[in-house]
């Protein structure tokens, strides 16, 4: 007997799920997904729409043993099977030359690679660590998104575009939503996943708070966007190693700061101004590789993951530091180069230190500390002589993590028929990532 299955969000997590149930002969005619943005190719806002926010970026897909909100629900074995699934679909929707993709290099290469460039450019002080990553750039993965929206809509799947969803009633598998036009509807479920991102954390917190949902508080994730120019030796890691190399550093008392550089953006990149709860953040973009559109930059996330603290209410902290406006600080031999025009105010790193005082103890303190530090070490490297600006916030989950069993449904065994995956739901931080959450946690809702 058909089920009838609803996937509030369409990002990454779902979006998958989705095609993941399809190529294994489940009926698209019985799939509903409800998302607040629009189709593909109309879509105009970067945080909402098909394929999300992160799909909606520059084309990362990171395929790697090593992201660690996944190693708590999957192992080692059933992630290379799950990549495995993510990279076919990618491929079945990927109509581009095979010279249009960045393959990346096999594990074991990259470890040669890596020592060689520790030697090479004296990186004692940093860790480089790398995972395997397909840059197909932005204007692929637009296409690559629409070929996936049009097999959808034409095998029958019934999308609710800009439908925003208000309420869900787990006790009587009842959805409230407003459609377009702001009219008010409610719809049924069977089995439900919800797989929201950073524009609907705020309503997964309304459904924690209304139905007493466990939290895991999970780890902060707290930072700022990095930008400076493109220089030779960022272009030598950019060609040599991989396009998005990262920089690896742990601080503090039992390693409890892990500050990383990530989702690096070369060539044609430029900063990016996104929204949380009514604040101003910060993001990174970019064209691709093959330099059509090259302006001489680059950017890189510059985060603390923080562990040993509530992750929620540090973000939430955070951000009451910033008003609506967003910050940036200037490296003293800034010269005047940036890709955002207007930011909210300038300060100093003394300034900021001054905001995050007192949050979680002395942890806010810390953050800036170690933040400073790892800034500077990556200008050493880099050879960037102070010429760089860093824009904060930028946060890559801005709620707890809901507590879950292996198959993303709630730990206390309540609601047996609704998963909870992607970013913000399962901490999964990343496309790949969160793609697989939402094929576990949909495989385990239909079997």
């Amino acid at each position: 007997m058909s089920q009838k299955l609803v996937l509030v969000g369409c990002g990454s997590a779902n979006l998958f799920a989705a095609l993941y149930l399809m190529s294994h002969g489940f009926d698209p005619k019985d799939i509903t997904i409800i998302e607040a943005g629009s189709e593909p190719a109309t879509r105009t806002s970067m945080l909402k729409g098909f394929a999300g926010a992160g799909l909606k970026s520059d084309g990362k897909f990171v395929f790697s043993l090593f992201q660690d909100p996944l190693s708590k629900h999957i192992s080692d074995e059933e992630k290379a099977s799950y990549y495995s699934s993510v990279q076919s679909i990618m491929e079945d929707f990927l109509e581009i030359p095979e010279s249009g993709i960045s393959n990346p290099s096999d594990e074991d290469e990259l470890n040669k690679v890596m020592c060689s460039m520790d030697s090479k450019w004296g990186m004692d002080s940093l860790t480089l660590r790398q995972s395997t990553v397909w840059h197909i750039g932005t204007d692929n993965e637009l296409i690559m998104a629409i070929n996936m929206y049009k097999y959808m809509v034409g095998a029958g799947v019934n999308f609710m575009l800009k439908t925003e969803v208000t309420d869900i009633d787990f006790d009587n598998k009842t959805i409230s939503y407003l459609s377009p036009g702001r009219k008010s509807g409610i719809t049924t479920y069977d089995k439900l996943q919800i797989g929201v991102g950073k524009v609907g954390v705020d309503f997964v917190d309304t459904l924690v708070k209304k139905y007493s949902i466990d939290i895991d508080p999970g780890y902060a994730n707290v930072g700022g966007r990095f930008e400076t120019k493109c220089s030779d030796v960022i272009k030598k890691f950019a060609d040599d190693i991989q396009y998005d190399f990262k920089f690896l550093q742990k601080y503090g008392e039992n390693d409890q700061f892990e500050i990383r550089s990530f989702c690096t953006c070369n060539y044609s990149a430029y900063v990016i101004e996104e929204g949380i709860n009514g604040v101003r953040t910060y993001n990174g973009h970019a064209y691709g590789k093959n330099h059509e559109k090259e302006n001489g930059m680059t950017n890189f996330g510059v985060i603390a993951r923080i562990k040993d603290v509530d992750a929620q209410a540090f973000h939430k902290a955070v951000l009451s530091k910033y008003g609506k406006e967003g910050c940036v600080i200037r490296g003293e031999n800034w010269d005047g180069t940036s890709t955002i025009t207007k930011v909210g105010r300038e300060i100093s790193w003394v300034e900021l230190s001054s905001m995050y005082s007192g949050i979680a103890g002395a942890v806010g303190d810390q953050l800036v500390i170690y933040l400073w530090d790892f800034i500077k070490r990556m200008n050493n490297i880099f050879g960037m002589n102070g010429n760089w600006s860093y824009y904060i916030p930028e946060i890559k989950m801005a709620t707890g993590v809901i507590n879950t069993d292996r198959n993303y449904r709630m730990a206390d065994g309540r609601y047996p028929d609704v998963s909870w995956v992607g970013d913000s739901c399962s901490g999964s931080v990343g496309i790949v990532p969160a793609a697989i959450t939402g094929v576990r946690g949909i495989e385990s809702l239909v079997k």
